[in-house]
């Protein structure tokens, strides 16, 4: 009951914050609350300001040869960070993946796992 309590004051405090995770749960005729569902599949990740610990997707890409314009490949939107896919847990970006940086280089290498709308599936 404390964690469905604490998890309740985190949403209304997100909710308050003005963060909308596109995010759906119901409770049962018999009380027992159904597993959220992702109400806007494809709605972008929340704007900045990002709440603390999250990562704001910020990066420029610099190719070679140098000299080349450097571009902007990070999407600006607020992210959070994962280890698991456990640990997302907003239905609309259930899977723990990692964005890959460049950090104003060519050779982009380093990587941030955060939390990201499952895989398309071919149809």
């Amino acid at each position: 009951m404390l964690l469905r309590s604490v998890s309740l004051r985190a949403a209304v405090a997100l909710s308050l914050a003005g963060l909308s995770f596109g995010c759906a749960s119901e409770t049962t005729d018999d009380g027992e609350e159904e597993p959220a569902v992702c109400e806007n599949p494809g709605e972008p990740a929340p704007m900045p300001p990002c709440p603390e610990g999250w990562f704001h997707y910020v990066d420029t890409a610099c190719p070679f040869p140098p000299g080349t314009p450097c571009m902007q490949i990070g999407d600006g939107l607020c992210h959070r960070p994962c280890d698991k896919d456990s640990d997302c847990v907003d239905p609309c970006r259930p899977t723990c993946d990692f964005i890959q940086l460049c950090n104003g280089s060519d050779a982009c290498g380093t990587r941030v796992n955060v939390c990201k709308p499952p895989p398309a599936t071919e149809g």
